[in-house]
């Protein structure tokens, strides 16, 4: 996946994003797509919004398969597995940090 942050990169500067290198652009959207999601009042967690733990956790599986059949996974900059799109689940459930999913 070796053109996945140039692809994000090229996103950002078609939403006004500038800087030195795709590194920096990049940093800067996720930024402002943090600042958009406070703006508008999309909750910090799935937490957040009322999703029992149990529950959250029982259907974690299914969730993440569904997400991997999804029809617009595939136009992603870079085809997930089902353990990362697990991971990003429980990243956001939980407000962890995302971990590296880079090749």
């Amino acid at each position: 996946h070796p053109k996945t942050l140039q692809r994000y990169a090229e996103a950002a500067r078609f939403c006004g994003v500038t800087g030195k290198d795709d590194s920096e652009v990049f940093e800067k959207f996720l930024a402002k797509i943090e600042d958009l999601k406070a703006y508008v009042g999309v909750k910090p967690t799935i937490k957040d919004f009322g999703v029992d733990e149990q529950y959250f956790l029982d259907t974690l599986d299914e969730m993440s398969e569904n997400a991997f059949n999804d029809q617009c996974t595939g136009a992603n900059p870079r085809y997930p597995l089902i353990s990362e799109i697990k991971e990003l689940y429980l990243d956001a459930y939980y407000n962890r940090e995302p971990s590296s999913y880079e090749d």
